[in-house]
C-alpha cells in the first residue's frame, strides 16, 4: 500500500492483479527501486520480498502475456525504516484540571513501541525534568508545584534508541486562598 512503512529485514508479500482480454498473462515481474526482485507465473501473482535498504522506495510490477506484450503498473512509494518510533501520551493529569495548592501531582503516561521494547519514559514539568520510569505503569511525582498554570510532557525511548515526545498537557494549581494583608497606620 502506498505510503506504508516497513522495517528492514521484514518479509512482505508483493501482489499484482492482472487481466488481459485477448491473451494469457504468462508472468509478472516485481520491481523494487527499478530492479527486479521476484516473478510469478501463476494466479494469484504474488511474491515474497525481504525488505532491504532504507528511505523511500518505489515498487511496481510488469505483466507479460503470451502475445509478447507487457504492461507496467503504476508505481507506489513505501518507506523502509530501521526502527519504528515508540509512542507516548500523557494520561494524567487531564488537560484543564484544577488541582488544590500544595498537592503533589502524579504524572502518568501510556507508552508503546510497535517493533521493540520501551526502555524509559522521562517526565517534564514546565520543561524541567521531574523524573524517569523504566517500567509500566509509567509515572513520576511532581512535588507540590506552585500555584498557577503548568504544562507537562513525556519523552519515550525504545530498545533501538528511537524516541518520541508527547503532546503537552496544561493544568492549573490553585493559589493559596489565605493571604493576609497587614496595614499600618500611624497614630494621629
Amino acid at each position: 500500500v502506498a505510503g506504508t512503512q516497513y522495517i528492514a529485514g521484514d518479509s512482505i508479500t508483493l501482489a499484482a492483479t492482472t487481466s488481459d482480454g485477448i491473451n494469457v498473462i504468462t508472468n509478472v515481474l516485481f520491481f523494487v527501486a527499478g530492479s527486479p526482485v521476484a516473478s510469478s507465473a501463476s494466479v494469484p501473482h504474488t511474491a515474497t520480498w525481504t525488505v532491504a535498504g532504507s528511505g523511500l522506495v518505489s515498487l511496481h510490477a510488469v505483466a507479460q502475456d503470451d502475445g509478447g506484450y507487457q504492461t507496467t503498473s503504476t508505481a507506489v512509494q513505501v518507506e523502509i525504516v530501521a526502527n519504528f518510533s515508540p509512542a507516548v501520551a500523557i494520561t494524567n493529569p487531564i488537560a484543564g484540571t484544577l488541582l488544590p495548592d500544595l498537592t503533589d501531582v502524579t504524572i502518568s503516561a501510556s507508552a508503546s513501541d510497535p517493533d521493540g521494547v520501551v526502555t524509559q519514559v522521562a517526565f517534564y514539568g514546565d520543561s524541567a525534568l521531574i523524573g524517569t520510569d523504566r517500567s509500566a505503569p509509567y509515572q513520576a511525582i511532581w512535588a507540590a508545584p506552585a500555584g498557577g498554570s503548568h504544562a507537562v510532557h513525556a519523552i519515550v525511548w525504545d530498545s533501538e534508541g528511537a524516541s518520541a515526545t508527547s503532546a503537552p498537557v496544561a493544568f492549573l494549581v490553585a493559589r493559596d486562598h489565605f493571604t493576609e494583608e497587614f496595614t499600618s497606620s500611624s497614630p494621629e
